[in-house]
Parts: C-alpha cells; structure tokens; sequence
C-alpha cells in the first residue's frame, strides 16, 4: 500500500462508509439536561455546530472556536477557576456586615 493511500484510509474520520477530512463529524453529546446538547465538527471539520439533537441554535468557523476556547480557558484562569469568586463573595459579605454593625452602633 502506498503511503498517500495508508493516510487517506485511515488518518481520515470514519463517516458513512468512507474516509472524510480529519476532524470532521466529531460529535459530543452532552445529554438532555444539558445545553448544548451536542456539539459537532461539520463541513469537513471547519465549522462547530452547537444545539439540540431536534435543531442547530449556531455554528462558526473553527477559527472563531478556537477564539471562543481560548476566551473561556482565559475567563477561567483570570478568576481562578472559580475561587476568585469566592473569595469576593466572602469580602462582600465581610463588608456589608460591617456596615450592618456600624449603623446599629449609631442607633
């Protein structure tokens, strides 16, 4: 078997029968009670559709996926995975107690 003829067979997707484009009909499903219920890499892997099994909601260029990710992946480590948030919540609530006791104080 030649090398172009190995790689065409079996570096590609598996979709219907034949060899697709690597990356294209990659699918995650994400279940009922989630949305998006599933995600999938269409027209030969350059687009992401997200929506429900019954309709599409939206789908972009895998340029502007990649963007997206990168975007989340900054949101994330910008607050910490998450105890940012909960560190700002507790001084929130630190503060507004303080002020609680000071206007009893004047009472």
């Amino acid at each position: 078997m030649r090398p172009s003829e190995y790689i065409y067979q079996h570096w590609g997707t598996d979709w219907g029968g034949s060899p697709s484009p690597p990356g294209d009909h990659w699918r995650k499903d994400f279940g009922k009670d989630s949305y998006p219920e599933i995600a999938v890499w269409n027209n030969d892997g350059y687009e992401l559709w997200l929506g429900m099994k019954s309709e599409w909601h939206t789908h972009m260029p895998r340029s502007q996926a990649r963007r997206l990710a990168v975007h989340i992946l900054w949101c994330d480590v910008r607050l910490l995975f998450g105890i940012r948030r909960k560190v700002w919540y507790w001084a929130l609530r630190r503060h507004i107690a303080h002020h609680f006791r000071l206007v009893k104080e004047t009472k």
